[in-house]
């Protein structure tokens, strides 16, 4: 938490774009550890902001030596928002710092990603037929099951495409 903090003063963005690429994420790895001073050991486990998952991460990271269960827990709450919603390279989403108030004498702060909507998104059935009819909610469902079943009764709306 304290390596977001110090990435975040360094000028990094909280808003991040995912990148699936695992070599430009290795790349990455590497051009923050040199800025960082950290080449040597290949397993030693560094704490990286902005992540070499993401395309703002690199030779601008704030990082740092950290314990492996500490690196391994945050890079899971990474991967899980990956897998979760379904991420592509490209999608974008935020770090929000939320702070823990359970200690009273100095404020710590646990990251939160949220997952932005993403810019590449497409439409689903349902936002597709709201944008043709300008309707919502049970409207639109009324409309899509009366203008459906009238295919059924009468066979030549079979014609008459789907708007």
């Amino acid at each position: 938490m304290k390596r977001i903090k110090q990435g975040i003063a360094k000028g990094n963005p909280t808003l991040l774009t995912y990148d699936s690429n695992k070599s430009s994420a290795r790349r990455r790895r590497h051009l923050s550890k040199a800025a960082g001073g950290l080449i040597g050991a290949s397993d030693i486990n560094v704490d990286e902001y902005p992540y070499a998952t993401t395309k703002e991460g690199g030779s601008n990271a704030a990082t740092n030596l950290v314990p492996a269960s500490e690196n391994k827990s945050h890079g899971g709450y990474i991967g899980s928002l990956i897998r979760i919603n379904k991420m592509k390279t490209g999608d974008k989403f935020n770090i929000i710092l939320i702070e823990d108030k359970s200690d009273k004498k100095t404020p710590q702060y646990q990251p939160i990603p949220v997952c932005s909507p993403s810019t590449n998104k497409t439409p689903s059935f349902m936002e597709k037929m709201q944008q043709v009819t300008g309707l919502t909610g049970a409207l639109l469902i009324t409309y899509i099951i009366i203008s459906e079943g009238s295919r059924v009764v009468f066979s030549p709306r079979n014609l008459v495409p789907i708007p």
